[in-house]
């Protein structure tokens, strides 16, 4: 006998109830939990009838908390490293597209040229880059967070954006503290040129990415 929905979205509650934050992990685990209580419960509107906290579906759930909030761990630290490898390979195929490489071209070769000039004045250079890219970022993906945020894979592009503008900016605050004089530092100016390629390619592999993750997700939020 299948369950009903609102049988189904008493499990979804249940998790997310004790801490399972993510929808499409929640979804795969209320899918698994409904399967088994499906195929082992014989009568299921009397496993879900309401007998307060003696119902049997809240005792069943209870007694099996523990070992839904270390499945839960372990699906999240499986979905950090397989989340990371795919945001670094789709980085590494956002460079070859035109647009972008066009775009990485142009900074390459005028930070090149300022380099060469080591005036104290050209670091704004990277600094205003990766601000002016924040913002654009920001406004082009605020919606889309607003409604998807809760999706593991979302999480992990915003964790990476979070990683490489929290590097940027401890190893200005360091370069601010060593360098006093006013010198030219050719080490903060790549460190923040890198910075900005970093964000730069997770910025537009996340972008790239927003309608696929529409498309295969949607149907949670609905």
């Amino acid at each position: 006998m299948e369950l009903t929905k609102q049988q189904v979205q008493q499990i979804n509650n249940f998790l997310e109830a004790i801490g399972v934050e993510y929808i499409d992990i929640r979804f795969e685990m209320v899918d698994h939990i409904a399967s088994e209580i499906e195929n082992k419960v014989s009568n299921i509107p009397a496993f879900y009838e309401d007998q307060r906290l003696h119902t049997h579906f809240l005792k069943y759930m209870l007694s099996r908390k523990e070992e839904l909030k270390k499945r839960y761990d372990s699906i999240l630290k499986k979905k950090f490293w397989s989340d990371a490898l795919f945001i670094l390979k789709d980085m590494v195929q956002q460079t070859i597209k035109p647009r972008n490489l066009a775009i990485l071209s142009i900074v390459a070769s005028i930070s090149f040229y300022m380099n060469k000039l080591q005036n104290i004045n050209t670091l704004y250079f990277p600094i205003i880059l990766l601000i002016g890219y924040i913002t654009y970022y920001v406004l082009k993906t605020r919606e889309f967070i607003k409604t998807f945020g809760k999706l593991k894979i979302v999480h992990s592009y915003s964790l990476a954006g979070g990683i490489i503008i929290n590097i940027a900016f401890q190893f200005f605050n360091l370069s601010k503290l060593g360098n006093n004089n006013g010198d030219w530092n050719s080490s903060l100016f790549y460190t923040m040129l890198i910075s900005f390629f970093g964000l730069f390619l997770s910025g537009e592999s996340f972008i790239s990415k927003m309608n696929t993750i529409k498309k295969k997700y949607n149907y949670l939020l609905e």
